[in-house]
């Protein structure tokens, strides 16, 4: 959640969702990921395409279903900025912080 997962809400939605991206290279971790997260999702991993400074990479996403608990999540995690959610570290979560979380 801190560095490669994110609560997404779409513009249409009013209950977010996780979503944990990594690169191909690291198959092994991102199934690791999956097979933890599995009953939460609706289908595997899926395979993308992206470009970074004009190197072409393949990244794996894990996606789950939309659940209301992430609402309580997202508010959390992320402020609400120009009318655009910025994912922060507050101090009353830092009390929650351990190495599995980091």
């Amino acid at each position: 959640m801190l560095g490669d997962g994110a609560l997404t809400l779409t513009y249409t939605a009013i209950i977010p969702y996780f979503v944990f991206t990594q690169t191909f290279k690291r198959f092994d971790y991102i199934w690791s990921v999956f097979l933890k997260l599995s009953h939460y999702c609706s289908s595997i991993p899926s395979i993308n395409v992206s470009n970074r400074k004009g190197i072409k990479y393949l990244f794996m996403q894990v996606r789950t279903r939309s659940y209301p608990i992430f609402n309580i999540l997202h508010t959390l995690f992320y402020d609400k900025i120009k009318n655009k959610y910025v994912k922060r570290i507050k101090p009353d979560l830092i009390l929650y912080l351990d190495e599995i979380a980091l």
